[in-house]
């Protein structure tokens, strides 16, 4: 799919998707987000890793956790689903 060539321009200066992994390694939770003119705040946003915390967070009725949280920028939608396809959790129920 062409987005999934694209994921390696997600606005990281280093070849490949080295720096991409290296910040989905090093984080708990992770989204991908990217600028959307139809969001009620104008950016859009998937979680690409830290599923089960959010679940349990929701499960435990918590308003916050402490964790190690990270953002990766796309240019769009498509890429932030390439990105959840290629690096993300393989046990995510999306």
């Amino acid at each position: 799919m062409a987005y999934t060539a694209t994921l390696l321009s997600c606005q990281m200066t280093t070849p490949g998707t080295t720096l991409v992994k290296q910040i989905i390694d090093n984080a708990e939770v992770v989204f991908a987000v990217w600028t959307d003119r139809f969001a009620k705040d104008g950016v859009g946003h998937i979680l690409v890793k830290g599923q089960a915390i959010a679940r349990q967070a929701v499960a435990d009725n918590k308003i916050a956790v402490w964790t190690r949280i990270a953002a990766i920028p796309c240019n769009s939608a498509e890429q932030a689903e390439a990105l959840l396809r290629e690096l993300g959790e393989r046990d995510s129920r999306h």
